[in-house]
């Protein structure tokens, strides 16, 4: 495998997302499934896989890709909830946030019965064990909502390692929370 064009995500982030192995029969769907999870990291402007060379029964896999040039993302918006009525709502993405196509996301929503403030993270590859490459993720966060007669404020932190591959999406993690639930009038 030849990867052309990549700065500054590491190779191992880039084999983490072919599903193609060595030694495996060639096959058109194993290169969209690969196109598709290299797009997936958001690291990327444009992913070309060519595959249209034979050496002795093998085809080489040769991969150009165009990192982003727009890695933010900013979105918001002004709306109306029929439980808690008029909300504002923003998000702010850095994709490849020091590069190996981390991701940092930073979300606020506000209404008069309801606020929220999160911060996730992602990291596609922490480590490898023997070829299955582990991610890494977190959330932590703020909300605090208005029922009818009570008030719920809570604070929480969710992390998790995850394995993905052609044929699974595996994660697992851990979650904390704190919740004060007050009576209101």
């Amino acid at each position: 495998m030849t990867i052309i064009g990549n700065k500054t995500v590491d190779d191992d982030v880039l084999k983490s997302r072919v599903h193609a192995k060595e030694g495996e029969r060639f096959s058109t769907e194993l290169v969209n499934d690969t196109s598709d999870a290299m797009y997936g990291l958001l690291a990327f402007d444009s992913v070309l896989i060519a595959v249209d060379r034979k050496i002795y029964n093998v085809v080489p896999v040769d991969i150009k890709v165009k990192e982003m040039e727009r890695p933010y993302h900013f979105e918001a918006g002004l709306g109306y909830d029929t439980y808690v009525g008029a909300r504002v709502h923003s998000s702010l993405t850095k994709h490849n946030f020091f590069g190996d196509a981390q991701m940092l996301n930073l979300k606020l929503a506000w209404s008069k019965l309801e606020q929220l403030a999160m911060l996730s993270f992602y990291r596609p590859v922490l480590f490898d064990i023997s070829g299955y490459y582990i991610g890494i993720g977190a959330k932590l966060g703020y909300s605090n909502l208005e029922f009818d007669g009570f008030q719920e404020e809570k604070t929480f932190l969710r992390t998790y390692l995850d394995h993905q591959s052609e044929r699974v999406n595996l994660k697992v993690g851990i979650a904390s929370e704190v919740i004060n639930v007050n009576a209101c009038r």
